[in-house]
């Protein structure tokens, strides 16, 4: 039988946790989105909707944790007013206000761009002229602590988890970059390693960078795949391949490059 459930809203973004499906969509009335709880266990059930203080921007930036919503909202109104917060709800029962809220202060007026939860952290990318990376704790939802932040060039786009580890795809002086994190103390991580991609003196870009499903990451080979494009002003043409990168413990080295005629879009393993 097949059931039918209308939100309002136009939907930004859609996530799967504990037998849960959030939807976020714009608000009908003023700026932001609003955060609709769906319990799917049987036919689909509106629990409650939310709404955090701005925009859900991705499936990224919504979960559920320790019986709370867990959301990353982009709060602006202008260029020069933006904010970054971190809100938690509940998600039992009727009450819709909000746990706990912290704002990344340190954000404040930049761009909020690559978020990934692993368990009790969170991982929140923002830029504007230097890239911070946050962690925060959400092992209580009601009590949300920023446990440490760490200042590097460019920006992040993907984040993968990897324990102690944070593996990112990124964009670095006008070119796709793969960075390795140390997140061991999550009050002090530190950049490992950075690869830029593509030829010294060339600008490179990548569906990676807007599209997760193009990054491929291979744990048992212990390599990640990630299409570029390059193009030299100078020269003239380009680029256009597959870039494999070696993921060790605390380094990153380049692979093998898988070149095409034409704009390669997934790398995988048979």
């Amino acid at each position: 039988q097949t059931c039918a459930l209308p939100i309002s809203g136009w939907p930004s973004a859609l996530q799967a946790a504990e037998g849960h499906l959030m939807v976020g969509t714009s608000r009908t009335i003023g700026y932001g989105s609003n955060v609709h709880v769906v319990n799917v266990a049987a036919a689909p059930v509106l629990v409650k909707s939310l709404t955090p203080r701005g925009q859900i921007q991705d499936k990224f930036k919504m979960n559920i944790v320790h019986g709370a919503v867990v959301t990353v909202s982009l709060d602006w109104q202008n260029w020069s007013n933006r904010q970054t917060w971190v809100e938690t709800f509940p998600l039992e029962g009727s009450a819709v206000t909000t746990l706990s809220a912290i704002e990344l202060l340190s954000a404040r007026n930049e761009q909020l761009h690559a978020t990934r939860f692993d368990g009790d952290r969170l991982y929140v990318v923002t830029f504007r002229n230097t890239d911070p990376l946050f962690i925060v704790d959400i092992a209580d939802p009601s009590a949300l602590v920023l446990s440490g932040e760490l200042e590097v060039p460019g920006w992040s786009t993907y984040l993968e988890p990897l324990g102690n580890r944070l593996l990112a795809v990124g964009v670095e002086a006008g070119r796709v970059t793969v960075s390795l994190f140390d997140v061991t103390d999550v009050t002090a991580p530190t950049l490992l390693s950075r690869l830029p991609l593509g030829a010294d003196g060339t600008y490179s870009w990548s569906e990676a960078n807007y599209d997760e499903k193009a990054v491929e990451y291979l744990p048992d080979q212990g390599v990640v795949m990630v299409p570029f494009q390059t193009w030299n002003w100078g020269a003239g043409g380009g680029q256009k391949a597959i870039q494999i990168v070696n993921v060790g413990a605390d380094v990153l080295t380049a692979g093998s490059t898988i070149n095409h005629s034409f704009n390669p879009r997934r790398g995988s393993w048979i």
